[in-house]
Formats: structure tokens, C-alpha cells, sequence
């Protein structure tokens, strides 16, 4: 499922900054993008396996450490992915 979601990033012009993925932690990953010069518009989704919660930040102040919720929900196991594409498209669309 990462795979298809960096793909969506790429998709609408933006690049993977970092990730991780957690088999052990019900499936749960994040991964950090960008969608212009790097520190510029720095965001991070987050999907809680556990919850089956998928979030959306921003970095505050440039910060890797610091992160404001933007967004969330909790998507049944088959919506992840087209949830995640939803996400990533509405944020894609309000940063420009």
C-alpha cells in the first residue's frame, strides 16, 4: 500500500522525503513529503493500523519534530488507499 501511496505523491509533483512502516503495529506507517523546495511545505501522513485512522499534518515552523493535524478520519481496512489519494489531492490543491 506504500507503495501506491508514494506513487499518488509523485503523481501530483510531489517527493517522499522520509518514511517508515511498522508490521508489527497492525500495519501502521507515515511518511513525510514535500510538494515544492524542501522545508517549504513540509507535511506528514500518518496511518494508525490499530485505529484504522489515517492523518494528514503540517510541519510547524519548518520543524521535523513539531507537527500540527491537519485532517483525519478513520477509514475502514479497503478505503485506506483511496482515502489516502483523496488526502493527498485536497492538500495538493490547498498548498498551491
Amino acid at each position: 500500500m506504500m507503495t501506491s501511496v508514494a506513487e499518488a505523491v509523485q503523481a501530483l509533483g510531489g517527493e517522499i522525503l522520509e518514511h517508515a512502516y511498522h508490521p508489527e503495529s497492525f500495519g501502521s506507517w507515515w511518511f513525510t513529503f514535500t510538494w515544492g523546495t524542501r522545508g517549504s511545505s513540509d507535511a506528514r501522513m500518518v496511518f494508525d493500523g490499530r485505529e484504522r485512522q489515517l492523518l494528514l499534518q503540517h510541519g510547524l515552523a519548518h520543524s521535523q519534530i513539531l507537527w500540527s493535524d491537519v485532517r483525519q478520519q478513520v477509514v475502514a481496512s479497503e478505503d485506506v488507499l483511496a482515502a489516502a489519494k483523496a488526502l493527498l489531492e485536497w492538500h495538493r490543491h490547498r498548498s498551491q
